[in-house]
């Protein structure tokens, strides 16, 4: 019996151990934020970080929170990154589904955008929002 429970913990290690965090539903956390902008430039930073890792067909999701005016009030949002579809995803509230998103994010552009001080802004500029012009900045 312990070894056919070894061997299904190895099993379940295999198969889910070697995905980097952030896929099949799970968010990968970078933490609390001052701003929405230093958020948002971090999650972007991280998708560029794991782009060569990331698979073809999944989204790659990174949560993060901000903190609001009030101490004890805070905003978790995530972006999704889906490399085959060259899609980024904004989802204002975790669990709640994306509410914008750009198509024809490359890893380019992606390279373009942390280059600026905001990068979701330069890559609403460079790509093709599903969404008008800014209403989700």
């Amino acid at each position: 019996m312990k070894v056919l429970s070894k061997s299904c913990l190895i099993l379940i290690f295999i198969l889910t151990g070697c995905k980097p965090t952030g896929l099949n539903g799970s968010y990968k956390d970078l933490g609390e934020f001052e701003s929405r902008i230093e958020a948002q430039n971090q999650a972007i930073t991280n998708i560029l970080d794991q782009y060569n890792s990331l698979p073809q067909n999944d989204y790659y999701k990174v949560r993060y929170s901000v903190r609001n005016s009030a101490p004890t009030e805070r905003s978790e949002n995530a972006l999704w990154y889906h490399k085959e579809l060259s899609s980024l995803a904004l989802e204002q509230d975790i669990h709640s589904g994306a509410v914008c998103r750009w198509q024809e994010v490359s890893k380019v552009v992606l390279e373009q955008a942390i280059r600026s001080a905001n990068s979701l802004i330069k890559i609403d500029s460079l790509s093709k929002p599903n969404q008008p012009f800014r209403q989700c900045l």
